[in-house]
């Protein structure tokens, strides 16, 4: 798959700050694939503290695979599926 194939279009995203971050922090984002649709799939990410190991924000995305030129969502091809199934959280 080349690059010009990956067309996303960010549906949804959302952020709940659970603690405090500050200017001289280290973050760590983890992100991770809760759920691989037949047109699109969500990210869930986990904003740590590196040094502390606090969780200071929890945050998902919703991405669709989108046909610019028809406007209009397309299937997720079967190669960009079973990439992102090795990054899927278990059940």
């Amino acid at each position: 798959m080349e690059l010009n194939d990956w067309k996303f279009i960010l549906a949804s995203t959302k952020c709940d700050f659970v603690s405090q971050g500050y200017f001289d922090q280290l973050l760590t984002v983890k992100t991770y694939v809760s759920r691989i649709g037949s047109k699109s799939f969500q990210l869930e990410h986990d904003i740590i503290c590196s040094q502390t190991q606090q969780l200071i924000a929890k945050g998902n995305a919703i991405v669709v695979y989108y046909d610019f030129v028809n406007q209009k969502s397309d299937v997720l091809p079967e190669l960009l599926k079973e990439g992102l199934k090795s990054y899927l959280l278990p059940a």
